[in-house]
């Protein structure tokens, strides 16, 4: 009866499930060897052999192609902290990017020509659509990596990508058509879509964590059923790209502030065919950035070795952008959380009673400015069970910003025209500090209740 040892090696570059079959199939051809067991999780493999076990160094040699290193001691200091440091950057560059309120400049309705809702997709694509849906695109690439969907060819890479973006075209085109011939009866509840988001930015937060390789994150893999994968990885590629098709068509339900406009502009247009044109050219406006999201995340899961970096990257980004994006559907739904609440921009003038607004004809007269950049002033201090005369001078908004909601103080919004004043008239009741925000939340302030 033969023995069997067992030695374990540290590899480093190795981080997924496609990882570890590979090299457990690999390193099972070799005649000294007789099991292998690899877990990414810890970054180690157990082989069990016949006399000499293979030498790190032949390991190394073996594997080096695919970014592998092996050691037969931990690679202390290994990790890079470049990789968390570009993360980072694109983090405050898309910040940066959206302080900047760029948009402002752009606004479209229901008679501008079609080109033009191409444009205002593909500004969509650099914002807020960038948050939801591009966090959205790189962690299922992380998902089609593992479950092997597409050759290893730039044609077969890019196939499930093309497949996700033509479901978003044909369900927007589809919901476009729906919308310019019933119009609003089938306008989203924004209560409803916050929820969505929300549950679909946890589920982005636990797909961060692990693509950063956080060890508890890997315990609980969210995805498709194993048995469907694993069909998927054997047999059909093409129900891979099926379910790209479906994930990208169900994205119609998570509009961004820019999806919300091209979809009220639909609304207002009264024709079926010109808001399925509407729809379908905002959508072809966001592919380009989606797309390029999509195909560089499948050519760096190629090597091991930069896939490991891209994850790192990437993870800090889908963390950062669902966390943005649970900050924003809280102060839609008028959540108070003290650390991302709004602070007072004239704090010094709305401490005092005295700075209370004034009375005209038995109504309290708030007046504020609202913009792409944000709110001016962005906190009001009112009475209780006193009207409230609130007028709104729109300084240049887009996308989400053309309209204010507060479910907690009114029901209906304040939609807003660029270089206009609207006015909205309502009575607070209840003592409290109540939240208004655009559409999706990037911009909110704080009106207080009192006495």
């Amino acid at each position: 009866m033969t023995h069997n040892d067992k030695t374990s090696y540290f590899v480093k570059g190795m981080h997924c499930k496609s990882c570890e079959l590979l090299l457990e199939s690999s390193i099972s051809d070799l005649l000294e060897v007789s099991n292998v067991k690899a877990s990414a999780t810890i970054g180690k493999i157990d082989i069990e052999h016949n006399g000499h076990p293979p030498s790190a160094e032949k390991l190394t040699s073996l594997f080096k192609v695919n970014g592998y290193e092996f050691s037969t001691n931990p690679f202390f200091g290994s990790k890079r902290v470049w990789p968390y440091l570009i993360g980072l950057a694109l983090v405050m560059a898309f910040i940066g990017f959206n302080k900047l309120g760029w948009s402002s400049a752009f606004n479209i309705t229901e008679e501008s020509p079609a080109f033009l809702f191409l444009i205002f997709g593909l500004i969509a694509g650099l914002s807020t659509c960038a948050a939801l849906v591009g966090g959205i695109v790189l962690s299922i690439s992380d998902e089609f990596a593992k479950m092997q969907i597409g050759e290893k060819t730039l044609l077969g890479e890019t196939l499930p990508h093309l497949q996700f973006n033509f479901g978003r075209l044909v369900s927007f085109t589809a919901i476009g058509f729906v919308f310019g011939a019933v119009g609003s009866q089938l306008r989203f509840s924004p209560i409803f879509t916050a929820i969505l988001v929300v549950v679909i930015s946890l589920t982005m937060f636990w797909l961060g964590l692990q693509m950063l390789g956080v060890k508890f994150a890997q315990k609980i893999h969210i995805g498709l059923p194993k048995r469907f994968t694993q069909n998927i990885t054997k047999k059909d590629k093409s129900a891979g790209r099926l379910v790209a098709f479906g994930i990208g068509a169900l994205t119609v339900l998570l509009p961004c502030g820019f999806t919300l406009t091209a979809e009220g502009v639909a609304i207002l247009s009264g024709s079926p065919v010109r808001g399925a044109l509407i729809m379908m050219m905002f959508v072809l406006g966001t592919m380009p950035v989606l797309m390029i999201i999509g195909v560089t995340s499948a050519k760096l899961h190629e090597n091991p070795a930069r896939a490991k970096i891209f994850s790192t990257i990437a993870g800090i980004v889908v963390l950062f952008f669902a966390m943005y994006n649970i900050s924003n559907q809280l102060n839609v739904l008028g959540i108070n959380v003290s650390a991302l609440s709004a602070k007072p921009s004239q704090a010094k003038e709305v401490l005092q009673d005295r700075d209370l607004p004034p009375l005209e004809n038995g109504k309290q007269v708030i007046i504020m400015n609202a913009s792409a950049h944000g709110y001016s002033p962005n906190y009001f201090k009112v009475r209780a069970g006193i009207p409230v005369h609130w007028e709104i001078t729109d300084t240049g908004t887009s996308g989400c910003t053309n309209a204010i909601i507060s479910f907690k103080l009114f029901k209906d919004q304040i939609s807003l025209t660029p270089g206009e004043t609207s006015v909205k008239e309502f009575t607070p009741t209840m003592p409290g500090r109540y939240k208004f925000s655009c559409w999706m939340g990037m911009v909110s302030g704080v009106i207080e209740v009192v006495k």
